[in-house]
């Protein structure tokens, strides 16, 4: 397991709002959308209402604060034009629309009384984005040019369904992030008492996974490909969210080895959970270790493995 390294304050600083909201209207101050009408409720409906409404901003915020390190979002503004962003877990980002259908899940229930289940968001790479002639490249410790493809049609069971209409994986999973809600209970009575502790401590989580996502080897790739001119050919990062309780009959290639002497078993970091009067909210994330990808010619590719010698269809002369 991974350790994060120390955090300096200067980090995050510029994203943090200007005071900690921790008071008794630490939710209202930093909703998104406006105060909620809690009056005419009794104490547990509007505390039961608050909960619901930390928790639901807490998946909103986890995956905001992913998904705005690893892909340009298109930023969401309001009826007068203005700039939307949120202020929850005093860690300032800017608003998206982009994936609210895919969130409908963990926003649009009760969270209290139907406990949610895992939020599942892998961040990827695929190779149907390339062009006719390239081929996407990872690069060993050697400098050697290994081809994904090559590694991923090896891959396949015969009981698992491809990831593309023409029968061949093509996906490579960077991280797989997990959010959740873990020794699930009923409402705690101090329910009340508690919340604005929740908020507090959710402060420091965030602000660490603001800066861990900004360690992370996929976030040196998504700089290096923001960072290269429009004229050189780039394979974008992509993301999808889901149910972390279904099983994808698609092929996990997160654990995937992509040229030999690859690790074969992908990295991992768990933060601090924070918790709650419904149990504990935790993020989790396993990645690979190497994300030197490459977009070449598939000459090139072609080129490199045939100097090196052939791996993933040398034969087996181990009995000969």
């Amino acid at each position: 397991m991974a350790h994060i390294r120390s955090e300096s304050a200067s980090t995050v600083a510029s994203h943090a709002t200007a005071r900690s909201d921790t008071g008794s209207d630490y939710i209202e101050k930093a909703s998104d959308g406006g105060e909620p009408d809690f009056y005419g409720e009794t104490e547990e409906e509007r505390t039961q209402k608050k909960l619901n409404q930390v928790i639901m901003q807490f998946f909103k915020k986890a995956t905001l604060t992913v998904l705005s390190a690893r892909t340009e979002l298109p930023k969401a503004f309001s009826a007068r034009g203005e700039l939307r962003q949120s202020k929850w877990f005093s860690l300032l980002l800017d608003e998206t629309d982009a994936y609210n259908d895919d969130l409908r899940e963990w926003t649009a229930t009760d969270l209290v009384n139907s406990p949610p289940p895992p939020l599942c968001i892998e961040v990827y790479l695929d190779t149907k984005d390339l062009a006719d002639g390239e081929a996407l490249a990872i690069v060993d410790e050697h400098g050697k040019l290994w081809d994904v493809a090559e590694a991923l049609n090896g891959s396949t069971p015969a009981t698992t369904r491809p990831s593309s209409r023409s029968g061949r994986p093509t996906q490579v999973v960077l991280e797989r992030w997990n959010v959740e809600v873990t020794d699930n209970q009923k409402m705690d009575p101090d329910a009340n008492r508690m919340l604005p502790l929740v908020y507090k401590n959710g402060i420091p989580l965030f602000r660490s996974l603001y800066t861990y996502t900004r360690f992370l080897p996929a976030w040196r790739y998504y700089r290096q490909i923001t960072k290269q001119p429009t004229t050189h050919p780039v394979l974008p990062l992509r993301y999808r969210i889901s149910n972390g309780m279904f099983k994808s009959p698609r092929r996990d290639t997160l654990d995937l080895p992509l040229y030999p002497g690859a690790d074969s078993k992908a990295q991992s970091h768990e933060f601090d959970s924070v918790k709650s009067p419904i149990g504990l909210l935790g993020i989790q994330v396993q990645y690979r270790g190497n994300t030197d990808f490459r977009v070449e010619k598939s000459e090139s590719v072609l080129s490199s493995h045939f100097m090196g010698g052939g791996y993933w269809n040398e034969p087996d002369v181990s009995s000969s």
